[in-house]
């Protein structure tokens, strides 16, 4: 029940907000919105440095909310490949503006030099973000060269 509860005011925030989205689902938007062709649910788990089984609820969230789509690759059936929506692209960069106009506000309220040290700090325990490929093509096993038989 609390968890029902906390998601109707979550919702009725976000809906008077214009956004759908939270902080968490933008940080997986993010790596989707940079792969063009999507992320398999296991490398996106790998960039976001969280579980399998966090990221599939974290997706499915955001599959219900028109965020993003999953579908089977189409190289490997087995393997599952989410990818982002026009409108999770949308709700992804409408997040990100807002994000941007709080840090504004908050540069313009802060000391010169207090926002400088801040980012500095900041850059030195954020790691780099990581070069997303694209996808290798499926490995094929190659047969062995034999040996020629001995005399």
């Amino acid at each position: 029940m609390r968890h029902a509860e906390r998601e109707s005011r979550r919702q009725g925030r976000a809906i008077q907000d214009g956004l759908v989205m939270t902080a968490v689902q933008a940080h997986y938007a993010q790596y989707l919105v940079w792969a063009k062709r999507g992320l398999a649910m296991s490398a996106l788990a790998e960039h976001t440095r969280t579980t399998a089984a966090n990221v599939t609820q974290v997706v499915a969230r955001m599959e219900r909310h028109g965020l993003v789509r999953r579908e089977r690759s189409s190289t490997d059936g087995r393997s599952v490949v989410a990818r982002i929506t026009a409108r999770g692209a949308h709700q992804f960069w409408l997040l990100l503006a807002r994000l941007r106009g709080v840090e504004s506000r908050h540069r313009a309220d802060a000391p010169h030099g207090r926002t400088t040290s801040l980012a500095a700090a900041l850059r030195r325990l954020a790691p780099p973000r990581p070069r997303l490929a694209p996808d290798p093509p499926p490995m094929r096993r190659r047969a062995r060269p034999r040996s020629p038989a001995g005399p």
